[in-house]
């Protein structure tokens, strides 16, 4: 479906309409509509804020929020993310309220402000322990999670949210989340060396995300090979015993290699870090 061509009245002209937001929904599941969703709606955001009752406004500036945050445009994003969350709290939509609260706190996040995030997501993790919902709840403490993973020296709170996040998303069935969380796991056991933990918890993310992921959207799987090998590497190089021991040196260096190597085929994206990350490794052998 065109996504211009589904946004114009008989005559061509264009225009937006509240109705079409389930019509953007539903192109998006195409990442190469993606950036052209972004434009349309933002060449219309006056006519949304002036026009469209605030029940479709506060899903409108979701959707322009997580279309710039995946562009990486954390600022731009925020500025969507602050006008919905005013938009829900006039509305006491709690949902879309905590959405909002759970997109600041991890761009904050990104952008090196964890105090600031951290003060969005404890409001959000306040806001959806009453509301019964299994998946915002366990986005909510993901997202604390790898704030505090992020900032260094915090791995064991991570740890303890992540593991409130993983234990959510395993009733839930939520396979996906399920699978993040895991690799983040990962990444903060093997922070604090605990090698084993880290160890078991990716290859469990990895695991999961084979099962779910279609081929060329394996981003999970990618990462948790990534964190596993970096794992098996640092396990090396801090453990005295098997410093002096040429083939478990050797054998760790394949290792490292051989997982990241499956990660290399699957996107130009994937190859880049692939690559990055081999030669880190190479430096640090």
């Amino acid at each position: 479906m065109d996504l211009h061509k589904s946004l114009c009245d008989d005559g061509g002209k264009e225009r937006i309409d509240p109705n079409y937001i389930l019509m953007f929904n539903q192109l998006l599941q195409d990442n190469s509509e993606s950036s052209r969703a972004r434009e349309i709606l933002e060449e219309h955001v006056d006519v949304i804020d002036s026009s469209w009752d605030k029940s479709m406004q506060g899903p409108a500036h979701d959707m322009l929020a997580v279309l710039t945050e995946a562009n990486n445009d954390w600022t731009k994003s925020n500025v969507y993310y602050e006008r919905q969350l005013a938009i829900a709290k006039d509305i006491n939509d709690l949902k879309l309220e905590a959405k909002a609260l759970n997109g600041l706190g991890s761009n904050y996040g990104k952008l090196g402000e964890f105090g600031i995030a951290v003060g969005y997501l404890e409001q959000q993790l306040a806001i959806v322990s009453d509301m019964g919902d299994s998946v915002a709840e366990a986005r909510a403490h993901f997202a604390m999670g790898n704030v505090l993973l992020a900032q260094g020296g915090r791995e064991k709170e991570a740890i303890q949210m992540l593991q409130k996040a993983r234990g959510i998303s395993e009733t839930s069935d939520d396979k996906k989340s399920l699978s993040w969380t895991l690799c983040k796991l990962g990444e903060a056991f093997r922070g604090i060396e605990a090698w084993d933990e880290s160890i078991a918890a990716l290859e469990n993310s990895i695991l999961i995300a084979e099962s779910i992921e279609v081929e060329g959207k394996q981003n999970c799987k990618i990462k948790a090979n990534q964190v596993l090998g970096q794992t098996y590497l640092e396990q090396y190089y801090s453990d005295e015993s098997l410093v002096d021991v040429p083939e478990k040196r050797d054998e760790v260096i394949e290792r490292r290699a051989n997982i990241i190597r499956p990660a290399l085929c699957c996107s130009e994206k994937a190859v880049k870090c692939g690559l990055s990350v081999l030669l880190d490794m190479a430096q640090e052998h």
